[in-house]
This record gives C-alpha cells, sequence and structure tokens, in this order.
C-alpha cells in the first residue's frame, strides 16, 4: 500500500476526453476519467493523471521494460466493437461483486 512502490498490471481501461474551451482559439483540454483511481480531481487534467499514475518513468535510471504502453481507441470505434459479457466478474458459480443493473454491453458481437 505504498504509494512510491511500483505496481505492473497487464491492462488498465481509462477515458479520456478532449474538449475546446471556447470558441476563442483556446487550447484543447485533455481529461482523464478513471474510477479506479484515487487522484483527485475527477477527472483529472491528464499531465496530472500521467505524473502521479506513473511518478518513475521520468527517472533516468528507470528499467525501459517498465515504462507503460498505451493503446488508443477512438470512441466510435470502441462504441462499435466493444463487449463485456462481464464473466471476469464471475468465479467459482458466483459474483465477485453485484454486476451492474443495467444490461452487459455486447456491441462487438452483433
Amino acid at each position: 500500500d505504498d504509494p512510491t512502490e511500483y505496481v505492473c498490471w497487464d491492462y488498465h481501461v481509462i477515458v479520456m476526453r478532449s474538449t475546446v474551451q471556447s470558441n476563442d482559439n483556446r487550447p484543447i483540454v485533455s481529461e482523464v476519467l478513471d474510477i479506479d483511481t484515487w487522484i483527485t480531481p475527477y477527472p483529472t487534467p491528464l499531465s496530472q493523471y500521467l505524473d502521479e499514475s506513473f511518478p518513475h518513468a521520468s527517472d533516468p535510471n528507470f528499467n525501459e521494460q517498465y515504462l507503460p504502453l498505451f493503446n488508443v481507441v477512438k470512441a466510435d470505434e470502441f462504441i462499435r466493437d466493444f463487449y463485456s459479457d462481464r464473466m471476469h466478474m464471475y468465479k467459482d458459480g458466483k459474483w465477485n461483486s453485484p454486476p451492474p443493473t443495467y444490461s452487459p454491453i455486447m456491441n462487438g458481437l452483433k
């Protein structure tokens, strides 16, 4: 539970949204929506999220094989191709936690 320790995982899904602040050519603002993070505020500015999620990435002595890799999926592709039958939440004949009340997202199987 030490936040300075390394953590490795095989995948983690977040949403990044980018918006223009106004019509007068202000820069695009990018934010991360990660329901599993302790980082505040929510949503979190992208630069803050990256700095706090991967603090060791800027260390020149950090082993490069452990640097994060990202697979970016456009929203329309995600909606068209993503599906979840929720079986990752089910083990040994029972739910790890109660499933959401809405129907599973099965778009990718159509």
